[in-house]
């Protein structure tokens, strides 16, 4: 069998908090794995959780100081020597003083998973679970504004790494979730824009919690008919929707990929999911 690290790609998924970026990531994850993939989902946080599964998915927390403690012992060979420079208050205070040292260091241990230089499972895809809006567009754009300020001396090697995966069109993708409301939308497409802007390849945006059309025309016409108000409203609530899903295209040039409210556990489905990598498998993301 060949090594799955030869082809993995990776899926940075993110968007502002209660878009659903955490439940599209997750059956992402598990949709690939239907299609025998060999995914991994990585969390971003910072809870120090160890590796572990869910739902038989294979899972991995990273945070900054495992991230750290990773980039120092590939730096300096020897593990007892990183932990002790790990364990630094001044090494830390610096590394925390940093613009943008903590997330370079996260996609290094990141290119580093990509290619089987990590002890966590081998996998051909890499979803992760990134941070929200903001902290996302400061992470992935990092490599580009570290390079302006430390392009050379001992950061070069790890920020030409951070920024060849990060702009590899082949292997990383970064998916911008939203909700069709003014906000997630705006966010979302000041995020698309600034990281296209970087030359940071996108995927197709998600647009979650769509309300499906439950009624036919028809049925439609005879409740209001009736006097429906709930149908008015709902109606109401799906034209505006829909507004902010056409203002989303076109914004950003992206038809986004859409994702029905399913007025339940808001899971998405892992089939509706895959059509995301659907797409990237057919070559249609620009």
């Amino acid at each position: 069998m060949n090594d799955p690290h030869e082809t993995t790609r990776i899926l940075y998924v993110t968007g502002k908090g209660g878009v659903g970026k955490s439940t599209l990531a997750r059956a992402i994850a598990r949709g690939a794995a239907a299609r025998g993939r060999r995914p991994l989902l990585l969390t971003l946080g910072d809870s120090g959780k160890p590796t572990a599964h869910s739902d038989d998915l294979p899972t991995v927390v990273l945070d900054g100081p495992r991230a750290l403690a990773h980039l120092l012992e590939r730096a300096l060979i020897l593990r007892i020597l990183g932990e002790r420079v790990l364990a630094s208050r001044t090494f830390n205070a610096v590394a925390a003083a940093a613009p943008g040292l903590a997330d370079l260091v996260m996609l290094g241990y990141i290119a580093d998973l990509s290619v089987g230089r990590t002890a966590d499972e081998p996998c051909d895809l890499l979803v992760i679970d990134g941070f929200a809006a903001g902290h996302a567009k400061a992470m992935l754009t990092a490599p580009v504004a570290a390079a302006d300020l430390l392009g050379r001396g001992p950061a070069a090697d790890l920020i030409e790494r951070c920024r060849d995966l990060t702009t590899d069109a082949g292997r990383f993708r970064a998916l911008v979730v939203a909700t069709p409301e003014e906000l997630p939308v705006t966010e979302a497409t000041e995020l698309c824009n600034a990281l296209r802007a970087l030359n940071i390849p996108l995927a197709p945006p998600a647009l979650n919690a769509i309300y499906p059309t439950l009624l036919s025309p028809p049925q439609a016409e005879f409740v209001r008919a009736s006097g429906g108000e709930e149908a008015r409203w709902y109606e109401a609530a799906q034209r505006e929707q829909r507004r902010w899903a056409d203002e989303f295209a076109a914004r950003t040039g992206i038809r986004p990929l859409e994702f029905e409210h399913d007025f339940a556990d808001g899971d998405v489905t892992a089939d509706d999911a895959a059509r995301i990598l659907d797409a990237w498998t057919l070559g249609a993301w620009n």
